[in-house]
């Protein structure tokens, strides 16, 4: 889930280092929504088959209600699991901040929402550790590329702080 330019840019960095390393998975980002399609049908309708759901949040989106709606949509649904991914921020305010939450530029926490991801897979589409591995370290510096642009683009705020000087 996304919401403004630097959450999208993100969103779909991660849309595609997921593909990348989660070989088969369905992972969906609502950009790639049919043209003409009724986006709120078509965007309610992929939130309740997706059995996880990455929150991409920023500072200027933290209290955008519409990234809570659909985070609570996939929070509410039984075996379902919501993740936040933070750009800029140190934690997640609101609904969601009782929930672990990972810093989008920490390679290993980013790592760790990767083999959550990989780990409640079938067992028969699950990578090995260190094939996810691999396959994680070839996609990120590309990620965190995206990141920092991301963080350079948000207005002075960088880690949730205002600028000091």
């Amino acid at each position: 889930m996304w919401s403004g330019d630097n959450s999208r840019k993100v969103g779909e960095a991660a849309t595609k280092l997921l593909k990348a390393a989660l070989t088969g998975a369905k992972v969906f980002i609502s950009t790639q929504m049919p043209a003409g399609s009724i986006w709120k049908d078509e965007l309610t309708k992929n939130l309740k088959e997706a059995n996880i759901g990455i929150a991409c949040f920023t500072p200027k989106n933290m209290g955008n209600p519409w990234m809570h709606y659909e985070s609570g949509m996939i929070a509410k649904m039984p075996d379902h699991r919501i993740c936040t991914l933070r750009i800029g921020l140190t934690h997640i305010v609101g609904p969601l901040e009782e929930r672990q939450s990972t810093d989008a530029l920490d390679k290993e926490a980013v790592f760790r929402l990767v083999l959550t991801l990989n780990n409640d897979r079938p067992l028969i589409r699950r990578k090995s550790e260190p094939s996810l591995r691999t396959t994680f370290e070839s996609q990120w510096r590309e990620f965190s590329e995206v990141v920092k642009s991301a963080l350079r683009a948000t207005n002075g705020f960088e880690h949730g702080k205002l600028p000091t000087s």
